[in-house]
């Protein structure tokens, strides 16, 4: 995403940390129309990882046996655990687009 900040253009990757005052934050915030987050206190790193696994559970949220993907999305889920305890953000993202995949009947994808 680009945006424009103190006279330059920024090009803004996803997991990238940008430090802005506040006020400035906000605005920036109003203008990306929901394509950005403000997070405080978190290293690019780990701001990745946590909104990548929110946005799984958002995916799996209600996700009860009696579904025929339950096994499989609950296995990989489990394996993005393991990923994540070994900080394999590779392992994880590749993870994630097979319960993408099966979910939402995507071939690629990532949280």
């Amino acid at each position: 995403m680009k945006v424009r900040y103190q006279g330059e253009d920024l090009f803004l990757k996803e997991g990238q940390e940008l430090s802005l005052p506040e006020e400035t934050a906000y605005r920036l915030l109003a203008k990306a129309g929901g394509n950005i987050i403000l997070a405080r206190g978190l290293s690019p790193k780990a701001d990745r990882w946590v909104l990548s696994w929110k946005a799984l559970a958002a995916l799996t949220y209600g996700f009860d046996k009696s579904d025929p993907r339950h096994d499989p999305v609950f296995s990989w889920l489990k394996e993005c655990d393991r990923y994540f305890e070994q900080d394999d953000w590779e392992g994880f993202q590749a993870t994630v687009t097979k319960i993408r995949g099966l979910i939402l009947g995507e071939t690629q994808g990532k949280v």
